[in-house]
């Protein structure tokens, strides 16, 4: 026998002597000591500590919540709030967002002699509006249609348009639509609804409810809408407005009064405008008045005033005074208006000029300048 096993065998007698019990059979449990039970006691709960009423309502809502979106929730796929597409192309519409986006895009491309047109919101403009036209859901004044067209047309005349950001929709082709959705009625845009209601709780994969503008110091938030971007209908805040007054800061606000101190339009009463001072009577600043947002039509407000924009070779300072866009070059203040087919930023690097420091600084030489070397 080997020592290593001699050296196992005698820490094993060792152990034993120490006093090893044998393992329990199975006939014969292994007595342990049982330790005593831990005292409970039952706390009875005060009128303080019951919930309340809210905390009830808010527990149900909750519950309610869970049992109608927990179970459909699960496994079914994410889609937009108008998912239908079987329904076929109506023609009023196919006019319409062919007039809002296809003819921008083949005037741009015939301009910058570009391949292609780009990504066109044509077709989700087309199925969208369709959609809420087919289930009766709002109104097309059809009437009113040539006219919008010709002033997309005189729009988008010409190749100085083209820059940043694109011309204002004109104001023949803003409230095309009526809805026809009445308070509490399900919607998917507030479009869908009658003036003034809303689209409360709209988002872009869950419809919502048409509910009045809220009072003062309620909460209140924005939510996107589909339908209205779609045809570019910038007037939904103010023709379908979240609040009696206005939102700030996710909170109801009431109107200023007439010739009271404002800063933004959307602080005035309606038929009235904010020249950046006080609210004056008006649907919008004049020409070549104080404004702070709202101008006449085919004027812009720059620097709190209303100017017309600058035609192409007029020297600028900034893209806002301009039709299209103001270029200019690097390490220079002012440039001229131009047509901008390709932003900046995405141009190919060779094309950006970087701007250099000035030679003339003491402190900052040039960057391809070498230090002199000592005599």
């Amino acid at each position: 026998m080997s020592l290593q096993k001699y050296r196992m065998l005698f820490v094993v007698f060792f152990l034993c002597s120490l006093g090893c019990e044998p393992l329990p059979t199975p006939s014969q449990p292994s007595q342990r000591r049982s330790l005593p039970k831990r005292a409970t006691r039952t706390v009875q709960p005060t009128q303080e500590d019951a919930p309340s009423q809210d905390d009830l309502k808010q527990q149900q809502a909750a519950l309610q919540a869970a049992r109608r979106y927990g179970k459909r929730g699960r496994g079914r796929k994410l889609r937009p709030v108008y998912y239908e597409h079987n329904i076929p192309a109506n023609p009023l519409a196919q006019k319409l967002c062919d007039a809002l986006h296809t003819l921008p895009a083949l005037r741009k491309k015939q301009c910058c002699k570009e391949r292609s047109l780009g990504y066109l919101l044509t077709h989700e403009c087309t199925r969208t509006l369709s959609i809420a036209l087919h289930q009766k859901s709002l109104k097309f004044d059809a009437s009113r249609l040539p006219t919008c067209i010709k002033a997309l047309e005189q729009a988008h005349q010409g190749c100085a348009w083209i820059g940043p950001w694109p011309p204002k929709t004109p104001h023949v082709c803003l409230g095309l639509f009526q809805g026809a959705r009445s308070k509490g009625q399900r919607c998917r845009s507030s479009l869908e609804c009658q003036k003034p209601l809303h689209c409360q709780g709209l988002t872009p994969t869950r419809p919502g409810r048409c509910r009045p503008p809220f009072s003062k110091d309620t909460p209140c938030s924005v939510s996107p809408d589909p339908l209205a971007v779609y045809t570019r209908q910038d007037d939904t805040e103010q023709t379908h407005p979240v609040c009696q007054g206005y939102c700030r800061r996710f909170r109801c606000q009431a109107k200023h009064a007439p010739q009271s101190a404002c800063v933004t339009d959307i602080q005035c009463p309606n038929g009235h405008y904010c020249d950046g001072k006080r609210c004056i009577q008006g649907a919008f600043a004049p020409a070549q008045g104080a404004c702070s947002g709202r101008c006449a039509p085919s004027f812009r407000c720059f620097q709190r005033r209303c100017i017309k924009p600058k035609a192409t070779g007029v020297s600028c300072t900034s893209s806002l005074e301009c039709q299209g866009a103001c270029e200019i070059e690097a390490g220079q203040k002012s440039g001229q208006c131009a047509p901008q087919c390709v932003h900046p930023l995405l141009r190919p690097r060779r094309a950006r000029r970087p701007q250099r420091l000035p030679t003339s600084h003491p402190h900052k030489r040039h960057a391809t300048s070498r230090p002199t070397s000592r005599p």
